[in-house]
């Protein structure tokens, strides 16, 4: 049966009336989905000067679905500074929020099973999402299986960019914006960080090189490609995942969370699904509980940047890929006209090291690879997640009376991958699909139409509004996280 959330009330108007159903309750994006953990988890502030977050019991009696971000597939936690089990409504314990603040898996197996005791008798069991990058691969990853590794999975440079790894650190390295303190020896590119073996911050990891059984992620790189840990070169034209960190007021360093990967190719998803498999086993298994969900967890606007595209569909492109600008998304790596700076890094958010060979993973043969990836996951019997938004129903038509192609790339032909992206959520036989949009009181017709639609398709999806703006969910936007779409909202008070 399908299951639809309240949104038939949503027809009804009065911004009050919208927020009593849609908030009923209001937990993050004024929805009863909750996130852990959050921007909020910061160890830099005093109890006193934390931003207000969801006690245990709280989340116990109000939330449906959980999401539990970095540490259950042993993805990035390196098992220090672990938050502590809150002990009051307006503090939680230590673990700052990053990459290295995720908690262990080990916690979050103790948050489950703490949050399962407290669930009142009679209602239905918390949907755990397990947080996944499917697009990525990090030292941990790649250091414990590097034997079953292809090389070939790496995603590789423009071939026309002679020399990425020597850019990645030039970048860094020559930089005098503001964020290095006007001089260029204040920014530099550090690749101990997140090292494989080493569970300590960057200060007490050894330099690449001098231990054995401790490498960096580029001697990694060159370790799978079956060439010399120091000496190789399969890492000049690998993609990696840029993590900007602010050590100070005038220095940043840049570092690696992991590499991307090749999602298109079917033995690069197959070895990713078998980590996701471990990680829904471990907290089924461990925590007794059987409803748990793998997040599907694409990156669609790394690849088509829907912002440039505003008034309708993309119909042109080179290589391949859609003109939301003159060459693929420029806002997404380092060195393009976008990101020149670590000041302008910071400010776009761009992710990768260097520009992409968009000629081997176009943007339509990436969702073409999220949509086998839910395919792949669902035919190794287990259920996915789907963080989706109206505009791949509706585009900029409000009342949504027909389906909009906004995010078909025209140049491709016979393939719709507008149309792709809306099966993963209306073929499914039993996903989450978390379906965002403003709730501004002319959007609820469209929220119903696209539900509408959903449940027209051949699956049996669970759909589950959520605000995207916190202009219509004031104070409730998780500021660590936000959905595909809508980009990170920072400064947010809570309550």
């Amino acid at each position: 049966m399908r299951r639809f959330l309240a949104l038939l009330a949503l027809l009804a108007s009065g911004v009050a009336h919208a927020q009593a159903v849609v908030g009923t309750p209001q937990m993050d994006w004024c929805s009863p989905i909750v996130v852990r953990p959050d921007e909020r988890w910061d160890s830099s502030l005093s109890c006193s000067g934390r931003r207000r977050s969801w006690t245990d019991a709280e989340v116990a009696r109000h939330a449906s679905v959980v999401y539990l971000l970095g540490g259950v597939g042993n993805a990035f936690a390196v098992g220090t500074d672990e938050p502590q089990a809150e002990t009051g409504a307006t503090c939680l314990g230590g673990g700052a929020f990053g990459v290295l603040g995720f908690p262990t898996r080990e916690w979050y197996l103790e948050y489950v099973r703490r949050i399962v005791a407290l669930r009142p008798a009679g209602m239905a069991p918390i949907k755990w999402v397990v947080a996944h990058r499917w697009d990525l691969v990090t030292s941990k990853q790649l250091g414990s299986r590097l034997d079953s590794f292809d090389p070939a999975w790496f995603w590789r440079t423009d071939p026309a960019d002679a020399t990425p790894r020597t850019t990645l650190e030039a970048f860094w390295n020559a930089d005098d914006s503001t964020p290095c303190g006007g001089a260029s020896t204040n920014c530099y590119w550090d690749d101990r960080q997140l090292q494989y073996g080493v569970a300590e911050l960057p200060g007490g990891a050894p330099a690449c090189g001098t231990d054995a059984t401790k490498r960096c992620m580029r001697e990694l790189v060159n370790l799978a490609a079956g060439e010399d840990a120091a000496s190789g070169t399969a890492h000049e034209d690998a993609i990696y995942y840029v993590e900007l960190q602010r050590d100070s007021a005038s220095q940043s360093r840049g570092w690696a969370t992991g590499v991307v990967g090749r999602q298109d190719l079917a033995g690069y998803r197959a070895w990713h699904l078998v980590l996701a498999e471990e990680a829904v086993d471990y907290i089924e298994t461990a925590a007794g509980v059987g409803n748990v969900w793998v997040d599907l967890n694409h990156k669609f606007h790394f690849w088509f940047n829907k912002a440039s595209c505003a008034g309708g569909g993309c119909s042109t492109s080179t290589s391949g890929v859609p003109a939301s600008s003159a060459t693929p998304d420029e806002t997404q790596f380092l060195g393009s006209e976008f990101c020149e700076t670590v000041a302008e890094r910071e400010d776009v958010e761009c992710e990768w090291s260097g520009k992409p060979d968009f000629s081997t993973l176009s943007y339509s043969a990436y969702v073409q690879a999220v949509y086998d990836t839910a395919q792949a996951i669902e035919a190794a019997g287990l259920k996915y997640a789907y963080l989706s938004d109206a505009l791949s129903w509706c585009g900029n038509t409000p009342t949504c009376t027909t389906v909009n192609n906004y995010f078909d790339e025209t140049a491709t032909g016979g393939v719709n991958e507008a149309e792709l992206r809306r099966d993963i959520a209306s073929e499914c036989d039993d996903c989450i699909v978390l379906l965002g949009m403003d709730y501004g009181s002319a959007n609820w017709p469209m929220l119903s139409a696209v539900t509408t639609q959903i449940e027209a398709g051949a699956g049996t999806p669970t759909i589950i509004p959520y605000a995207a703006s916190p202009t219509y969910c004031p104070g409730r936007v998780s500021a660590g996280y936000m959905p595909q779409g809508f980009g990170k909202q920072r400064g947010v008070t809570l309550r």
